[in-house]
Order: C-alpha cells, then sequence, then structure tokens
C-alpha cells in the first residue's frame, strides 16, 4: 500500500472543498433563499400533483373522468378575446389552468391576483381564491400573481401564489387559504 498517493488523494478533497466553498460563497443570501424557494416550490408542486394522481376520488363525486372533447374549431370558454380586466367574465393573463372531475375549470388568472372557476357551460367565473377586484396582497384571503392551481379529488384547490413565495390551501367555500408550503414575503 502506498501512503504517499493516499496523502495526495485527502489533499485533492480538501483542494475541491475549498474550491465549492469559494463557488457558492460568491451567490449573495436572496440568490441562495431563492434557489431553496423555487427548489421546495417545485418539490411541493410535483408532490400535489402525484396526490392528485394517485388518491382515490371522493365517494361524493358522480362523474370520476374528465370527460373532454375536442373539436377542430378553438372556441373561447373562459374570458374575453377583446380586452384584460377585473370583470367576471375577464381574465388577465391566466397563465396555469386545471379541469376537476366534474368539469368545472380552475384557472389562476395571474395579473388580477385570483383564482376563477368557471362551472361546466357558464359564461362568467366565479372568484374562489383572491381579491375579485384584482388587488395582490399578502394576507391568507389574498394572493400575488398566482401562477398555478390544481384541485384535489375532495374538491381542496392548491395555489402556487408565486410572488409571495408559497403554496395556498383553500378548502371547499372557504374565503381564506392556509399556507401549506413556503413563507410570506422574501
Amino acid at each position: 500500500m502506498n501512503f504517499e498517493k493516499i496523502g495526495n488523494i485527502n489533499d485533492h478533497h480538501r483542494i475541491n472543498k475549498r474550491n465549492q466553498k469559494k463557488l457558492f460563497g460568491c451567490i449573495n443570501q436572496t440568490t441562495k433563499q431563492f434557489i431553496i424557494i423555487t427548489t421546495i416550490l417545485l418539490t411541493i408542486g410535483i408532490l400535489i400533483t402525484l396526490l392528485v394522481l394517485f388518491i382515490k376520488p371522493n365517494k361524493h363525486v358522480i362523474n370520476r373522468e374528465a370527460n373532454l372533447r375536442w373539436n377542430r374549431t378553438g372556441i373561447t370558454i373562459a374570458g374575453n378575446t377583446s380586452f384584460p380586466g377585473t370583470g367576471n367574465t375577464q381574465l388577465n393573463t391566466p397563465r396555469g389552468a386545471t379541469v376537476d372531475y366534474q368539469n368545472t375549470l380552475y384557472i389562476a388568472d395571474t395579473l388580477n391576483n385570483r383564482t376563477q372557476k368557471y362551472v361546466m357551460g357558464a359564461k362568467y367565473g366565479i372568484t374562489v381564491a383572491g381579491n375579485a377586484n384584482g388587488a395582490s396582497g399578502s394576507n391568507l384571503s389574498e394572493l400575488y400573481f398566482p401562477s398555478q392551481v390544481l384541485v384535489s379529488s375532495n374538491g381542496y384547490m392548491f395555489v402556487a401564489d408565486t410572488n409571495n413565495y408559497r403554496i395556498m390551501l383553500w378548502r371547499n367555500s372557504s374565503t381564506s387559504g392556509e399556507i401549506v408550503a413556503g413563507i410570506t414575503g422574501k
């Protein structure tokens, strides 16, 4: 056994650790926090998606399969193609959308800081999370740039509240949410 080689390997590992500290030491605290929060939010999003896909639907759900049919001509089913706004027939930069087992459409209406619900065949949306007037905020009843929405089989709604750095859980017919991941603010 050659002890000189083992000593060289240990020296090599110490040099690599020193270089790693230099590399990560140059990233400022805000960037580190952003990376950590983004990683957490992505992980939680994946976990929520898996939960939605693999948890059996509630016995009270009548139609357990989404009944979507595609046609060759596109139609507007939510929002107004003329201009953005905060009215119940308008959206402003919708980013994330999902359909539950009852064919109800949920939209993360990002620049209106709200989540809209469109029951199948409805001409207008209902604000189910955030402020109907589009005002942003950080209270448990407010959103700030929601980017994605998922609905579980029991009707619980999970909203990625992007600029508040949190994932919110909104139970059926609730007027405020609960923080299930992340923290409010930077």
